[in-house]
């Protein structure tokens, strides 16, 4: 038996000793003596001569053996696809996780007071850890299977093994007795994580040039690519150029590509349709982000570069609406929201030019419509032409929702920031619907801005206390009340004076 077992001692079959331990009772006693660890060290001996990192001294060689070779969880024995945490001595689930690690913020808090009275910093100096790297968020059509990357068991950040922590505290306990035993404490620590981190390293390197030496390994590489050609040879090899390099691991993840069985011509037409449902999720994540981000925002770019010219040829002084309200009026929608293969240039947009003016009148009378149910029935009952009551200079309207609390003519409502407001949290659901188009809460999101009145309207009230004061300065400049606008004051430039505050001292 010893050897059967000395012949096949090489990288390739190290992990044979260990599953052979578990074949039977007999073979798991005899092997698992400390006569025979001899046995082990010589089948280790031959994989350190070919690169693998010698057997550290917190580790026996079975249990180094596991660690190295096999993909299964150090605590529950589950599979995992994770690479070690190799710092912590472990190749952890996402499960076992949860209970076995811990964040470094927890971790600081299950230490003694006097950890931090001695003015010490949980670090790689003092406790053996690993860091997961925060890594770009990717659209996936299974939420779930963004979570399950490689070598990110938990979240980024800087993680613990729990025992040790505890261990580390109870130590350090025992050390604040006596000053000798805390600066012992203290370098016996140091030296111990600078080694193992060392050794971590080495182990790390290893467990990469080495991932795929395995046979299971070498097949699951060979399914995939053999998976790959088939779907090239149906037509996806556009699609397929362009993932990134995480969905390509994403994909290797998938159950049906992940199955450790050579692939076959039978199995592959069992598979065949849910892998292209696969790609085909992959490439309409990838559409909907050229659309979002290329496609509608050069649309957009194209529509502002537009409408300026058209307002910078406007000799009126008539408010002209926002680029956000023009993308909602259905001629221009039609051209924004074209089928994404359709190259939309300013030329585009000449048809629509000679029908701006008409959609502004349009829009701009659909706003006074809106601010004119804002007025008290006292105010809109009067013998007087229904709109034109809001360009009043004693017309007053004052926001809720403006910091400034300062009064708003009609004219300044047009372009008041409060109601095309793009919030943090965006256009609810519920607004959304009432926008037309296929892709409402993008082109707001893109422009930073909702259409006028769609945020905050609720916040508009008429002003008493202004329209009472802007009354007493139309009568001081001796205007008539029923007909002098707020524009007509304004040209005016008038200077006033306050008679009851004339002497005061330091009045300018």
């Amino acid at each position: 038996m010893t050897r059967l077992i000395g012949c096949r001692s090489h990288p390739g079959y190290v992990l044979d000793i260990l599953q052979l331990s578990r074949t039977n009772k007999s073979l798991r006693s005899m092997l698992m003596r400390r006569g025979s660890a001899f046995i082990w060290r010589a089948a280790l001996a031959t994989a350190v001569a070919k690169g693998l990192p010698p057997c550290v001294s917190d580790l026996n060689e079975p249990q180094y053996i596991r660690l190295m070779f096999e993909w299964s969880c150090t605590f529950c024995g589950g599979p995992t696809f994770h690479w070690g945490q190799w710092a912590l001595r472990v190749r952890c689930c996402e499960a076992c996780a949860r209970d076995r690690l811990v964040d470094h913020w927890n971790a600081s808090r299950m230490l003694p007071q006097g950890f931090k009275q001695k003015q010490l910093v949980l670090g790689s100096s003092i406790m053996t850890n690993f860091e997961v790297k925060e890594r770009r968020e990717q659209c996936y059509e299974d939420d779930d299977e963004e979570e399950d990357r490689e070598e990110e068991v938990r979240s980024y950040g800087t993680w613990y093994l729990k025992s040790d922590v505890i261990a580390v505290a109870e130590k350090f306990e025992e050390a604040l007795t006596e000053e000798t035993k805390f600066h012992g404490f203290l370098r016996d620590r140091t030296f111990h994580v600078a080694v193992v981190n060392r050794h971590a390293e080495r182990m790390r390197k290893w467990q990469l040039e080495n991932s795929f030496a395995r046979e299971e390994d070498a097949i699951l590489d060979w399914r995939k690519k053999a998976i790959i050609h088939n779907l090239k040879e149906l037509g996806y090899s556009s699609s397929l150029e362009r993932w990134s390099e995480e969905e390509m691991i994403q994909f290797s993840k998938h159950p049906a590509v992940k199955d450790p069985q050579s692939l076959t011509m039978e199995e592959w037409t069992s598979i065949k349709d849910t892998i292209i449902e696969y790609v085909k999720g992959i490439k309409n994540c990838h559409l909907k982000y050229e659309w979002k981000n290329e496609t509608l925002a050069g649309r957009l770019t194209t529509l502002g570069k537009v409408l300026k010219e058209y307002c910078l040829a406007q000799e009126d002084a008539d408010p002209v609406p926002p680029v956000i309200d023009f993308c909602y009026m259905k001629a221009i929608l039609e051209i924004v929201e074209a089928p994404q293969d359709v190259k939309v240039t300013k030329e585009s947009f000449s048809g629509v030019i000679p029908l701006l003016p008409a959609m502004a009148e349009s829009w701009h009378k659909d706003v006074l419509n809106k601010l004119f149910k804002v007025l008290p029935a006292t105010l809109a009952n009067q013998d007087q032409s229904s709109l034109d009551i809001l360009f009043l200079a004693t017309t007053q309207f004052s926001c809720a929702w403006d910091n400034a609390k300062a009064p708003l003519t009609s004219d300044r409502l047009f372009i008041h920031h409060c109601l095309t407001k793009w919030e943090k949290d965006g256009v609810s659901p519920d607004r959304a619907r009432l926008l037309p188009g296929a892709s409402p809460e993008i082109i707001c999101s893109r422009l930073q801005a909702v259409p006028w009145g769609m945020q905050h309207y609720s916040q508009l009230a008429f002003h008493p206390e202004a329209s009472e004061y802007a009354r007493y300065i139309v009568e001081a400049c001796e205007k008539d009340l029923k007909t002098t606008t707020a524009l007509e004051m304004d040209n005016l430039d008038a200077r006033l004076e306050c008679t009851k505050c004339k002497g005061l001292i330091g009045l300018q």
